[in-house]
């Protein structure tokens, strides 16, 4: 099966102009998307004094000078005023939306705690007048914990989780998802989202802190090797399945088509079928609004398919 083109993932103003389109699938207000712009600035500037790569003989980073000092301050209170309202907005939507944050490899109640954190700690005027030892220190006081465990080994999707997802997913603009996964219609780009997702689960299994259990807390390195090679070849088929449906010229091997119904049959069995493609469903079908002027980047024209 050819590779998917990833050239998208070194294209920072495609990636920008994506998150932002994927906020609004999730019923981010769009005012509050508008700030991404301004957030992605905000973050390049922090680039230079927090510049990981300046360092002094012995290892350390060189400390900032007043002026570094002032505008890291700057940049965390326009980055605070302008990303938190994303955040929390976002862990709302996906809510809504029935997707879970462990499917995705995030610790629900950390996330939740740590947007708290983050939130208390912007309102508390004090961290203005610190010095950079004491920002520091206020830092890892607030946010140190949840920020060391925010990250799990990702769990399984639940049952018709993947469905949801490819319909928050065909929210967005055609053009958007089809750079990106290279399909529109909903069985391939369930197809190309499950594989996604065990790529997510099998990128370091086992190996993340705060993680109790999960699948592959006690294998063994056969049985964790045995289980990867089964799911790929799973995942590969049904990938080159979907997009054989959709048209793409993949042929499959006629001895593999049992093994293909049988498995589309389980999933569907299991909640998962999709809509053929052009049946939207209530909710996508709900008006959006978004133009250009308001956000200003991006094609958004997209958001209203046709």
């Amino acid at each position: 099966m050819p590779e998917l083109d990833t050239s998208w993932m070194h294209d920072e103003d495609f990636l920008w102009q994506a998150a932002g389109e994927l906020l609004l699938a999730l019923g981010v207000a769009e005012h509050d998307v508008a700030g991404l712009p301004e957030l992605r600035r905000t973050v390049a500037r922090l680039d230079g004094p927090l510049d990981g790569d300046r360092r002094l003989a012995d290892g350390t980073r060189p400390p900032l000078s007043d002026a570094e000092l002032a505008e890291v301050k700057g940049c965390l209170e326009v980055a605070g005023r302008l990303g938190l309202p994303v955040a929390e907005q976002a862990l709302k939507g996906l809510e809504v939306e029935g997707i879970s944050l462990e499917t995705l490899g995030v610790e629900p109640l950390t996330a939740q705690l740590l947007l708290l954190n983050l939130r208390a700690a912007m309102e508390d005027p004090s961290w203005q007048s610190m010095n950079e030892a004491e920002l520091e220190a206020y830092a890892e006081e607030w946010t140190g914990h949840e920020a060391a465990n925010l990250f799990i080994t990702p769990t399984e999707p639940r049952t018709g989780e993947v469905k949801r997802m490819v319909e928050v997913v065909r929210r967005m603009p055609r053009t958007t998802v089809v750079r990106i996964a290279k399909v529109w219609n909903p069985l391939a780009l369930r197809g190309v989202i499950t594989v996604l997702l065990g790529m997510l689960r099998r990128a370091d299994p086992g190996s993340t802190a705060g993680t109790a259990g999960g699948p592959w807390a006690a294998a063994s390195e056969t049985e964790r090797a045995a289980a990867d090679s089964q799911r790929h070849d799973s995942d590969n088929l049904f990938l080159r399945t979907s997009a054989q449906m959709v048209g793409l010229g993949m042929d499959l091997p006629t001895e593999a088509v049992p093994r293909v119904r049988r498995l589309i049959a389980e999933r569907d069995a299991a909640g998962e079928a999709l809509e053929p493609d052009g049946e939207l469903s209530l909710r996508q079908l709900q008006p959006r609004s978004v133009s250009p002027e308001a956000v200003g980047y991006g094609d958004w024209s997209g958001v209203n398919r046709p």
